[in-house]
């Protein structure tokens, strides 16, 4: 099988659990990979019609989407009908299912609960996640909504279920305020849901929103901007959606290829060839501009999207380090007016019992390998200066400037180990070192010479 992948019609056997999905790692733990299990790796959902992302298969007409379309687009025709699914955009689902069963069903709510839904740009919370939870609430408990209302862009689809005799339908709305006025008209009297796609023509929910009548869901970049007014007053929660998998970026690339042959089609090695060598162009494209779809499946979002990190990596300076070195350390807040946010993405870790919130980090190995060099780089002039001071100042300045990224020299460690005092725990027979669960390789080290041993290093 072509990357160990194959296509089946239908619906899965089993769809991936609650406690599959919501992997939420503790801030330490937060370059660690989700663990996998089962054979379905993604799935894809198909609407003749097309999607509300899609203005409905009318692309001439297209929404602010900043994703590719044409022949290698994410939304040429073809594909505009299909929305490809992962883990995380099923998590949303359970946690918007939940709410939706708590104010329709359980009448536990005192109001119903809004939903913000955050993520990096580029992974697909408009086009995936939004058609999805459409797809999913329309057909939840048999129809039990009657409307769904959709704002994307300028517009707003109101889209009334299907009842007996009664055929569904959509209604689309130039005027988004027209739009409210009859979603407020309706919610006195029907069952309803809102969802509110964030762009650059919508950059916050439009206000007068039925919210106390109708749960609604936000889909949103981490720019507080965008929500932070509209969630203070309201049974707010925010979720945060992790970018792909790379096992869901290869699952994707098998299905492109696959999917157009049908599920009988023969596989044949030439067929299998092509299908690696994309997955080949892909996986380096991830390396180098991160785990988006909106630039690794397309050559020509790919080609700006490098150009314009490398800019951001090309301005760093001394003077502007500070932001850049909360990438490294990742521990840095999402800055929506830097150009260092395009150098990240948002992973979601876990707070408190069953809180959660999130943390910037760089989007590849690669990325964060070129900020590096980059802040060394731009150092390198200063060394040359302090050299000509005490090993002790060097310390000092060197942590300043450079946090961790200090230990990578050998003579600001050396004066650091050389002042270390070795605490003794209870019981212990002989001396540890912390380092010594590490090997070079993880601790990212240009030499380890000066490190030694707890016995020769912190013998105090």
């Amino acid at each position: 099988m072509p990357l160990g992948m194959r296509v089946v019609d239908g619906l899965p056997e089993n769809v991936w659990s609650y406690d599959e999905v919501n992997y939420n790692p503790s801030p330490r733990d937060v370059d660690k990979q989700a663990p996998r299990n089962g054979k379905l790796e993604i799935m894809v959902v198909l609407s003749e019609d097309g999607w509300p992302y899609t203005q409905f298969n009318n692309e001439t007409r297209s929404v602010n989407s900043n994703t590719a379309s044409g022949k290698e687009g994410l939304l040429n025709e073809e594909w505009s009908k299909a929305v490809y699914i992962r883990r995380e955009v099923v998590r949303v689902w359970y946690i918007v299912e939940k709410a939706v069963r708590a104010w329709y069903i359980e009448r536990k709510l005192v109001e119903p609960r809004t939903c913000i839904v955050i993520g990096t740009p580029g992974i697909g919370k408009s086009f995936a996640c939004g058609s999805f939870l459409l797809h999913q609430l329309l057909h939840y408990e048999g129809g039990l909504l009657d409307v769904v209302a959709y704002f994307v862009s300028k517009y707003c689809y109101v889209i009334h279920n299907a009842r007996p005799g009664v055929p569904g339908s959509v209604v689309l709305y130039s005027d988004q305020r027209a739009a409210v006025l009859k979603i407020n008209e309706m919610a006195y009297c029907k069952r309803g849901f809102v969802i509110v796609d964030i762009s650059q023509e919508l950059k916050e929910p439009p206000r007068g929103l039925p919210t106390n009548f109708w749960p609604t869901v936000v889909l949103t970049s981490p720019d507080v901007n965008h929500y932070e007014q509209w969630v203070k007053d309201r049974n707010d929660k925010l979720i945060y959606v992790n970018c792909d998998d790379e096992r869901d970026l290869k699952a994707f690339v098998a299905w492109q290829k696959l999917f157009p042959l049908g599920q009988d089609a023969g596989i044949t090695d030439e067929l299998c060839k092509e299908i690696s060598d994309e997955w080949k162009r892909v996986k380096q494209r991830i390396e180098q501009v991160g785990p988006l779809p909106r630039f690794v499946f397309s050559r020509g979002s790919f080609g700006p999207r490098f150009v314009e990190l490398d800019n951001a990596i090309d301005g760093i300076t001394l003077n502007n380090k500070a932001q850049y070195m909360g990438i490294l350390r990742m521990d840095s807040e999402w800055k929506p007016d830097h150009v260092s946010h395009k150098l990240v993405k948002l992973v979601r870790v876990r707070v408190g019992l069953n809180g959660e919130t999130y943390r910037c980090v760089p989007l590849s190995s690669d990325i964060h390998e070129r900020v590096h060099r980059r802040m060394l780089q731009i150092l390198k002039g200063t060394w040359v200066l302090l050299r000509l001071a005490p090993s002790d100042c060097r310390s000092a300045v060197g942590l300043e400037l450079l946090s961790f990224d200090a230990f990578l020299y050998y003579d600001v460690t050396e004066a650091v180990v050389d002042k270390l005092v070795y605490l003794q725990r209870d019981g212990e027979t002989c001396k540890k070192s912390a380092l010594a669960k590490f090997n070079e390789k993880q601790l990212r080290l240009q030499s380890s010479k000066c490190l030694g041993t707890a016995v020769n290093s912190f013998d105090k």
